[in-house]
């Protein structure tokens, strides 16, 4: 009986997942099936998948058997794994939380997030404290005004470069996000490194956006890219060379909020139309190349650029910025007024403005042809921008 049990099993060796009974016998072999060729096999024949079946321990072959599976235990209340019960109360307490952040029950306030509860992707119960964290890295990572005073590189050599930045970001075919990060890093390191020279300005804008895609892209341009769209001018141990300079200068650190991010949230609070959040993204992308625009906290330009969007769509000019704008950009109308301004004579000034990138790029229909819009030759604007 035993060597019939013996045979039944060694007829069966090679095959997969076969069950034997109590008694040796053979319960239902499945057809062969064509063989895994990208994962592996996952089947129970483990020396197709290049693993031993049995090892030798003291000259005996013992057989591998799965390992057993460990009961579910239930996780520890945070009350025993935390000793120090004034640090528990510390950590879940919300006095840390601003009252207007914590509060949206405001009067003539409306809840934005009311829909989104549920959705692990926008996480609600959680945005207001993300964004006031976005606040907080902002003011810790500043761009200082006139940066640029006293060094080779001129506020015109800058402008020049970011509007050849905008036009290498299109052919590549990056992230929004990127161009941006491509511009933070630029600012960042030409203000803490004064001896950039003129023949060394494009070397460094190139390596910023090759930082930069690293940080955004799912799918980097490769170095030779970058190599290639400056004309062979630079090498590529000199473009990596300047990489690691830069991650040095910065001390890794690449976490600045972009204006981008503090966008999305408002508009979202001021459900804006499609066109009014593309309008306020050529504003912004007007800024990047200006370098008058480049000291200013990404939360206050974001601000000032919709609401300048807003206000040239709106046919009731006043009381565009309303008490739910207020409460989630943290700014009230005094506070982005002379910014407005300041943005509106620069859109006035765009068809003027030697540098064009970014005006042909929003004419693009996939932008709305934003920058051919009437509303941006309206005398309104022009009065707003003269009393800049």
């Amino acid at each position: 009986m035993a060597q019939r049990v013996r045979s039944n099993i060694h007829s069966f060796r090679n095959q997969e997942n076969v069950r034997i009974g109590v008694k040796g016998v053979v319960m239902g072999a499945p057809p062969a099936a064509t063989k895994r060729s990208v994962l592996g096999e996952i089947g129970n024949d483990f020396t197709a998948c290049g693993v031993a079946a049995a090892r030798k321990v003291g000259g005996e072959d013992v057989k591998l058997h799965g390992v057993p599976r460990k009961q579910k235990e239930e996780p520890l209340p945070v009350s025993k794994l935390i000793r120090n019960k004034s640090l528990l109360k510390k950590s879940f307490s919300t006095s840390s939380i601003p009252k207007e952040v914590a509060n949206s029950n405001l009067i003539g306030v409306e809840d934005i997030d009311k829909d989104d509860k549920g959705d692990p992707v926008l996480v609600p119960e959680y945005v207001n404290d993300i964004y006031a964290y976005l606040r907080e890295v902002e003011v810790k990572y500043p761009i200082k005004r006139n940066y640029l005073e006293g060094q080779e590189i001129t506020s015109k050599m800058r402008g020049v470069l970011i509007d050849w930045l905008v036009e290498v970001h299109q052919q590549f075919h990056l992230l929004t996000e990127t161009l941006y990060l491509t511009v933070t890093i630029i600012d960042r390191y030409l203000q803490e490194v004064h001896t950039t020279t003129r023949k060394k300005l494009q070397l460094v804008g190139v390596a910023a956006m090759f930082l930069a895609s690293k940080y955004e892209e799912m799918f980097a341009p490769e170095v030779g890219d970058f190599v290639y769209i400056c004309d062979n001018a630079y090498g590529k141990d000199e473009l990596l060379r300047m990489e690691k300079t830069i991650v040095r200068t910065l001390d890794f650190s690449f976490s600045r909020p972009l204006p981008l991010h503090f966008l999305r949230r408002y508009s979202k609070a001021a459900r804006a139309l499609p066109v009014n959040h593309a309008m306020a993204k050529y504003f912004l992308e007007l800024s990047l190349v200006d370098y008058d625009m480049c000291h200013y906290d990404p939360s206050l330009i974001s601000a000032a650029a919709l609401y300048l969007s807003l206000w040239l769509f709106s046919n009731e000019k006043k009381g565009v910025w309303t008490k739910t704008l207020v409460h989630y950009t943290k700014y009230s109308f005094r506070d982005i007024e002379d910014l407005v301004r300041k943005l509106a004579n620069l859109v006035v000034k765009a068809d003027t403005s030697k540098n064009q990138a970014v005006n042909k790029k929003y004419a693009q229909s996939k932008f709305f042809k934003i920058s051919c819009k009437p509303e941006l030759k309206s005398p309104a604007l022009k009065r707003l921008a003269a009393s800049s």
